[in-house]
């Protein structure tokens, strides 16, 4: 008799229904077991289809039960995942909110700057409009220093007309000189020489505006344009069929400009012209700019401790004139920093007045230049 599930079980097993030492754990084996019985002989067939409908009813629970599981596991496994998939979209909708409150941030400031950017051209453009500080002095001055103006200009036009001369110089026993030629003699006589000087095509009108002539010797021709005056400066071949044709003893004088040099070492020889082309090209200056060099102070007054003395450099070029003193010199390693030349008015030692010297002067007594008594 089958009284329990052990009983049970070895009357399946000997009736070989079931395995010897299979379990019946899962509600699949009872349903599998019941579809075995089912094929028994004798069984009627209300009872097989009995037997049929609680095997397929225990199946479908235990396929149920095996998906709830499933589900389960599923469930617990993914957990995790899906509440950290909520938080990066969380964190991603707040990053595009942000996003979003940024863009109208960035676009409201926007439109500040255009609105500053106008304004501010506005306010440039109305600055521009309006003379500055330094046109208002400039202006200001041009109306209420009207003499100065005046200097300048005179002293633009002063440039303008030397650069239309060329001074020649002569000895005062020259034919050329004054009181041995009338004025129209002297300038027939330089026309003709102009006539001689050789021409080519890109030779300038040789034509003259006026002719000076020195009480000392020498004169100074104005010629009409200065491209006249700078070819005969500096074409050697007209230079020499000019004072050819003028005078033997007629010699060409540059215009000079001097500057002071302080402190120039004693050592340096001023009388050695390789020492003053050493100079040039230490300076990069052209050769033959530099005329002359002298001592201020004559070399016999110097103290005998004394290591430097002042010069005066003369030059060819007034450029490079300008250039010592905006950028000074070196000589011999030494840097020296030139400046003008400025010159006294010639002044009388006897009368104490300008324009003449003592050797010149027709006062009969002397005049003290502390007082002005005659003393």
């Amino acid at each position: 008799e089958v009284t329990d599930a052990k009983t049970g079980k070895k009357y399946l097993e000997r009736i070989a229904l079931s395995l010897t030492g299979k379990p019946y754990k899962t509600q699949n084996e009872i349903s599998e077991l019941l579809l075995h019985i089912t094929q028994l002989a004798g069984v009627s067939l209300p009872a097989q289809t009995a037997m049929r409908a609680i095997a397929f009813i225990l199946e479908e629970g235990a396929t149920n039960k095996m998906a709830e599981t499933i589900a389960h596991h599923v469930t617990a496994a993914i957990s995790p995942h899906i509440a950290k998939l909520q938080e990066t979209e969380e964190k991603l909708t707040k990053t595009s909110t942000d996003l979003k409150t940024n863009a109208v941030t960035q676009d409201t400031r926007l439109e500040e700057v255009k609105s500053s950017l106008v304004k501010l051209s506005t306010q440039v453009s109305e600055t521009a409009s309006k003379p500055t500080y330094a046109a208002t002095v400039v202006a200001g001055n041009h109306t209420t220093n009207s003499e100065a103006q005046t200097q300048h200009l005179k002293r633009v036009a002063c440039e303008a007309i030397k650069e239309c001369q060329i001074l020649i110089d002569f000895p005062s026993n020259s034919e050329l000189a004054a009181g041995k030629s009338s004025h129209a003699q002297l300038v027939e006589k330089v026309k003709k020489a102009l006539a001689t000087v050789p021409k080519g095509d890109d030779t300038p009108e040789l034509e003259t505006r006026s002719i000076t002539q020195f009480r000392q010797g020498g004169m100074i021709i104005e010629m009409m344009t200065k491209e006249a005056a700078e070819y005969l400066r500096t074409n050697n071949n007209a230079k020499e069929c000019l004072l050819r044709n003028l005078d033997s003893q007629a010699t060409f004088k540059e215009r000079t400009y001097t500057v002071v040099v302080p402190f120039m070492p004693i050592a340096f020889r001023m009388e050695d012209n390789a020492k003053l082309q050493q100079m040039e090209r230490e300076n990069g200056w052209n050769e033959g700019t530099v005329l002359t060099a002298r001592w201020i102070k004559p070399v016999e007054r110097r103290m005998n401790t004394q290591g430097v003395a002042h010069i005066l450099i003369t030059f060819t070029d007034p450029t490079t004139a300008n250039n010592t003193i905006r950028d000074g010199i070196a000589v011999d390693q030494v840097k020296l920093w030139p400046s003008k030349n400025r010159r006294e008015p010639m002044r009388c030692a006897k009368c104490q007045q300008f324009r003449h010297i003592a050797k010149e002067c027709i006062a009969h007594n002397d005049t003290c230049a502390n007082c002005g008594n005659n003393h």
